[in-house]
């Protein structure tokens, strides 16, 4: 690819520097005691080459879901997608403090289609965060699958985001200088497994859209644009972060088909935040936040179609 082809060079060059000489090993498990997690090795700049860095070597216990992608542990094929045990988050300290989680414990089964229901503040997209690999909780412990996410180094967590999560998020994000096909190739370069980006614009419904160019392409178009490359390098989870909140109705319901087929034909487990409600009829589990907790979790017996939903 063109774009791509020119950071390759430029990535190649940048393999040469060389961090200062530290410790080739430097643990950091905090929170989970006995998860034998090692960060990376601080000598590789996680900035300049993380993609050299096999995850596999340090953190043995990680799981894919998908054939041939890593190493499974016994006890990573029953294991939930998530689990969190006392999840904290503290933003500032004193009387300024914001406590956006506060003792957070629940478990994700894998395969399912979740919503994360509540106000804004509620806590919701400070779990999607932690979960995914952008933030760190202030207390608690989280884990994906049987590997604990809060024993990870920046390092680990930038392998974790690349090779195991992908996110789709309000505004797609597209870059306006590339096709549709181009833009998902900007995953399918760094990806290890990735489906072609033919193949997953196809799966969302725009396999004939592929050479057009973001300004050609309508709201959900390019929305679907956003979960095609997202779900190109295969990830086992998906986190949607206000998936429709910029789109109408229809065109909402449209974007939930795509998800909702995902995960029927990948088994893709899909974590959905979402202030409308009625999203959670499609749902197989449904979660509601409150200040800073979860309020209630509602199990589905049957899943509404999207095409059904009333907003």
């Amino acid at each position: 690819m063109r774009l791509l082809s020119q950071f390759g060079q430029a990535g190649e060059q940048g393999q040469q520097r060389k961090m200062p000489h530290r410790h080739p090993m430097v643990p950091v498990g905090r929170n989970c005691v006995g998860q034998g997690i090692q960060s990376l090795p601080r000598e590789e700049d996680p900035r300049i080459a993380p993609s050299n860095v096999d995850i596999d070597q340090f953190i043995p216990q990680i799981v894919s879901y998908g054939e041939g992608m890593t190493k499974r542990s016994k006890t990573a094929e029953t294991a939930p997608a998530f689990r969190a045990s006392g999840l904290t988050k503290v933003y500032g300290e004193g009387r300024t403090a914001v406590h956006a989680l506060r003792g957070v414990d629940m478990e994700i089964p894998r395969g399912e289609i979740v919503v994360l229901l509540g106000p804004s503040g509620s806590g919701k997209s400070t779990l999607l965060n932690i979960l995914g690999g952008l933030d760190r909780p202030t207390d608690g412990t989280a884990h994906f699958a049987d590997t604990c996410l809060t024993d990870m180094d920046d390092a680990g967590l930038t392998l974790y985001r690349r090779n195991h999560v992908g996110f789709v998020f309000q505004f797609y994000n597209l870059m306006p200088s590339l096709t549709a096909e181009e833009n998902v190739e900007l995953v399918t370069e760094i990806a290890r497994n990735p489906m072609a980006a033919g193949e997953a614009l196809s799966l969302v419904g725009l396999g004939e859209r592929r050479n057009h160019f973001p300004a050609q392409l309508s709201g959900g178009e390019q929305q679907r644009v956003a979960i095609a490359r997202a779900v190109a390098k295969q990830p086992e989870v998906l986190f949607c972060d206000e998936p429709t909140g910029a789109l109408d109705s229809t065109t909402g319901r449209a974007v939930l088909r795509v998800l909702r087929d995902v995960n029927d034909r990948l088994g893709t487990t899909i974590l959905i935040i979402t202030h409308a409600a009625a999203t959670a009829a499609m749902a197989d589990r449904v979660i509601r936040f409150a200040d800073g907790g979860i309020l209630e979790v509602t199990v589905n017996k049957t899943r509404v179609d999207p095409e059904e939903l009333v907003w």
